[in-house]
């Protein structure tokens, strides 16, 4: 679905009671109808993706919107921040230190900061270059991809793909 314009897909965690037949139903519903929304766009760079990125982020109409950029470098995030500000993104940018380029843990965190409210669904918002040929997949969409597979049972989470054609 990923080549398809327009589309956006998405994974929904369903499940986050203890897994016994009855509870999943209720647990399906609780899932689907929170309180509060929160949608987090994380960011490597502010490019057309981001931009996109945002914008269906803005049509979901959450209670908070924020983009997070990892800095593994103290630099970093200064190009990112100005970058953000030049494309007129009218969205929060949070700076969240990644020792080692490891986003695992702060990310998770960053996550379990609404969700543990327990009345809070996460979406988190991944623009992705979306390439024309087999061997450009090598340099695009491996973070896509580890955030999708990191996220996929984390209860109170919804990843959704935003594709964006290069």
């Amino acid at each position: 679905m990923l080549f398809e314009p327009g589309v956006v897909t998405c994974n929904v965690t369903l499940s986050p009671g203890d897994g016994r037949p009855d509870d999943d139903a209720a647990a399906a519903c609780r899932a689907l109808d929170p309180r509060r929304t929160v949608v987090l766009i994380p960011v490597a760079s502010v490019h057309d993706a981001t931009v996109r990125g945002a914008q269906y982020a803005n049509l979901l109409r959450p209670s908070f919107i924020e983009g997070i950029f990892f800095v593994s470098e103290d630099e970093q995030w200064r190009q990112v921040a100005e970058e953000w500000v030049d494309r007129k993104l009218d969205l929060r940018l949070a700076i969240v230190d990644a020792p080692f380029r490891d986003i695992t843990t702060p990310l998770l965190r960053e996550i379990r900061r609404y969700t543990s409210r327990g009345d809070t669904t996460v979406t988190v918002v991944l623009p992705e270059f979306v390439v024309r040929r087999w061997w450009q997949h090598l340099l695009h969409g491996q973070t896509g991809l580890f955030i999708k597979r990191l996220l996929l049972f984390e209860p109170h989470v919804v990843v959704a793909s935003v594709p964006y054609r290069v």
